[in-house]
């Protein structure tokens, strides 16, 4: 029986449509599995003015996730959130929320990236609002403000603190792993198919 080599050389057409493929989905997914956002989170002090239904336990808390880190030894600069929410234990405005009629987020930080000054105010059209903000030591304008119709309630004493988080994600590796492993198999595969041609 005459086998024919020059086929038999050649790694099937069928094994590179499904291998590559797949090698291909885990080269590009690399970039998006190994980047993560980053959530910056603050928790503001008691608020020490205010008006029902307002009290005295509610403060400004906020939840800002950006696309990349601040970065370390950051002038106040203005920043772009993929979402955000804040709330002022009566209301909370999100990045869901509808009619705004400004919504800004400054940040600065430290030579190590912890947030040192910042900006953060949202108010709707109805001039419902939620306010925090510390630009400079002593500055007269650091106050955590919450509007909601005629009332409002805030704290002009004492700033709250920001935490900065990154959820975990796989390590490039992981992928790199995956996609040798994938074009492996596919190798296998064909050598053993190339082993049963030779024995027929």
């Amino acid at each position: 029986m005459r086998i024919d080599t020059t086929s038999r050389s050649k790694f099937p057409r069928q094994s590179l449509q499904v291998i590559m493929p797949l090698v291909a989905t885990a080269w590009l997914a690399a970039p998006s599995i190994c980047h993560a956002n980053v959530i910056l989170t603050y928790t503001g002090k008691h608020f020490t003015s205010f008006t029902s239904p307002y009290t005295g336990t509610d403060k400004v808390t906020a939840s800002i996730t950006l696309a990349t880190p601040l970065g370390d030894n950051l002038p106040l600069t203005l920043v772009t959130p993929l979402a955000f929410s804040l709330s002022d234990g009566v209301q909370t405005i999100s990045n869901t929320s509808q009619s705004f009629a400004t919504k800004a987020f400054e940040f600065s930080t430290d030579v190590t990236g912890n947030i040192t000054f910042w900006l953060a105010d949202v108010v709707l059209n109805n001039n419902n609002a939620i306010h925090t903000e510390f630009q400079f030591t002593g500055d007269p304008g650091e106050s955590d403000l919450g509007i909601f119709g005629n009332n409002q309630a805030e704290n002009r004493v004492d700033p709250g603190s920001w935490t900065i988080t990154t959820p975990a994600v796989p390590e490039p590796p992981t992928v790199t792993v995956l996609g040798a492993g994938l074009l492996g198999l596919g190798l296998l595969w064909w050598r053993r198919r190339q082993n049963r041609d030779l024995a027929q």
